[in-house]
């Protein structure tokens, strides 16, 4: 949720410095708006008085399985900790003064939304929950690009926005270049869309396109009045993330020619274990060369700003999981399959590493 902290300074960056919103994102100097505010004690008040971690994380208690609905695949199981109604409620909770219920009904869906995507779902599986499918006609049925009169459909309308956004866009910062274009309120467009992009993408680094891939990433740095609470709350997503997100990694936004790739690995069972390590992944560095992450159903390996494959992880036969769709880059030069077979043995010493 702190990603919708982000979009607001994004959007205030956008306003006063356009050209430090697209070479950095959020300015030094960059302030926020009263919503900005509201949400920044938000998620102070939320930390310290229970519900500690419903929306900063959606993860809060004891770990158990449950089965999330794949539009790909059927159910695959997955860990959850709060249920998606627990989340709801923590967050509607803390607006049960205000009288807008055309407000409450979007703050379901957005939580909803954000939760889905936390725990791995795709953009297309996230519109299957029952506040999904009452977005998903939002976007069939109104106009987003006109703002209503009626009050209570207009928090709505700019939700259907920052998903059109989010849909649209690759990474956190590719959603946020996407919102500032909305008119409107921009503060709110951007906010909405930074919460729903950070949900599935995170926003550790920001990517900008290039013809040097090493030079196309930054660390994301906020006003020196926030890094505390923003380092805190980095800390607490890495710490109990459901997988390992695309901003988090030393990856590129550059547009690939995916091709199927023939490979020993295709079809590959493996164990709940290392299913669980590959989708948690690790940094890369110099004992393992090459890492995964996640993003939006496909698993990416890649190493030093470049990738090299990317595949999907099914229910298996034998095994819990099976790996299939295996495909390689435009860019492929792994004849070998070493970074395939390096990365999962870093998987699998992890995975071991953690259970001794």
């Amino acid at each position: 949720m702190y990603g919708a902290i982000i979009g607001d300074l994004a959007a205030w960056t956008y306003e006063h410095h356009v050209a430090q919103f697209y070479s950095r994102l959020v300015a030094e100097d960059a302030e926020l708006s009263d919503e900005g505010r509201i949400a920044s004690i938000m998620l102070r008040d939320m930390d310290t008085h229970g519900n500690a971690g419903v929306p900063r994380s959606f993860q809060t208690r004891d770990r158990e399985t449950i089965d999330v609905v794949s539009a790909d695949y059927g159910r695959l199981p997955f860990e959850k900790d709060d249920s998606k109604e627990d989340c709801i409620a923590g967050v509607c909770d803390y607006f049960k003064d205000e009288p807008d219920n055309g407000q409450m009904y979007a703050l379901r869906i957005l939580t909803s939304i954000c939760y889905d995507l936390w725990h791995g779902a795709t953009k297309k599986e996230a519109l299957l929950s029952h506040e999904g499918k009452q977005l998903k006609q939002i976007l069939d049925n109104c106009d987003i690009h006109t703002i209503p009169d009626s009050k209570a459909k207009v928090l709505a309308i700019y939700l259907a926005r920052a998903w059109d956004c989010f849909e649209k866009s690759w990474d956190f910062t590719s959603a946020l270049h996407n919102a500032v274009k909305w008119d409107g309120d921009r503060h709110l467009t951007c906010m909405l869309t930074g919460a729903i992009a950070g949900a599935m993408y995170g926003y550790y680094f920001i990517f900008k396109k290039g013809s040097n891939p090493a030079e196309s990433q930054d660390v994301l740095h906020l006003p020196d009045y926030l890094q505390r609470q923003y380092a805190e709350q980095t800390k607490h997503e890495w710490k109990n993330r459901f997988f390992y997100p695309k901003n988090e990694a030393m990856t590129n936004v550059t547009k690939y020619d995916w091709k199927p790739y023939q490979s020993a690995f295709e079809g590959k069972e493996i164990s709940a274990g290392l299913e669980k390590s590959i989708r948690l992944a690790f940094h890369p560095g110099w004992d393992d060369r090459y890492g995964f992450y996640l993003e939006n159903g496909w698993y990416y390996v890649y190493r030093s700003f470049f990738l090299m494959y990317r595949f999907r992880i099914v229910k298996g036969q034998k095994e819990p999981f099976r790996i299939v769709n295996l495909q390689c880059s435009g860019d492929h030069f792994d004849k070998e399959e070493s970074a395939l077979r390096e990365a999962m043995y870093s998987a699998e010493f992890h995975w071991e590493m953690l259970n001794q």
